[in-house]
């Protein structure tokens, strides 16, 4: 019974919790930007209804197991706190083939962006106003082989990012990259060193890498 209530909570919990450009445990997150005026709801990709676990648990509990959903979905809302309301401005199937780790708001809302620890998935993605991909980086954009296998990783994430920002008056993306040197130096999981990645947000294109010549 403890394990069948384990599953129900890890397939079908709505935990949520709002909190600026954090994320909450549970199947579906949400997201804010700074001052509170655009949220982002990710929803993750869910089991497929035909798997066995799911006849498993439609066989022996009569679950009514909800509609597989291959791919994450994302709305960004626009917040009018006069009013009490809030209007999506977008919603679509998000690009990441895993859910990401965190997501970004910039402050006018024009511009979402999710980020993934994931080495196997989409690292660093940039959606339009419209929910359209704008940029679709993978770790390697970012790091090289040697980099990558020489950050501090577990079996399914490497850690790999910093304190990422926007800067408004610029319209940049500000991303922290761990540094790595060439002998693995600067590997310190308590003081770590990163190095800061700037792109444009409307382009998606990389201005600056961070790395001095």
């Amino acid at each position: 019974m403890r394990l069948y209530l384990i599953i129900v909570i890890l397939v079908f919990g709505t935990a949520c919790q709002l909190a600026a450009d954090t994320g909450s445990p549970g199947p579906d997150r949400a997201f804010s930007n700074t001052d509170g005026t655009f949220f982002f709801f990710l929803q993750p990709a869910i089991f497929d209804p035909d798997s066995f676990l799911m006849e498993h648990m439609k066989r022996e509990y009569g679950m009514n197991v909800i509609k597989k959903r291959d791919q994450c979905v994302g709305t960004l809302l626009k917040a009018d706190k006069e009013r009490n309301t809030y209007t999506t401005v977008w919603n679509a199937a998000l690009a990441e083939n895993a859910t990401p780790d965190t997501v970004m708001i910039s402050p006018d809302g024009a511009h979402v962006i999710t980020l993934s620890n994931s080495p196997d998935a989409a690292t660093v993605v940039l959606y339009d106003n419209h929910g359209e991909v704008v940029v679709n980086y993978p770790l390697s954009a970012f790091l090289t082989q040697a980099e990558i296998e020489a950050a501090p990783q577990s079996i399914s994430s490497v850690n790999w990012q910093g304190t990422h920002s926007i800067d408004r008056k610029r319209n940049v993306l500000l991303l922290q990259v761990r540094r790595i040197g060439p002998d693995h130096s600067n590997m310190d999981s308590l003081k770590p060193d990163f190095r800061t990645v700037t792109i444009d947000l409307k382009t998606g294109k990389i201005i600056d890498d961070g790395r001095k010549s």
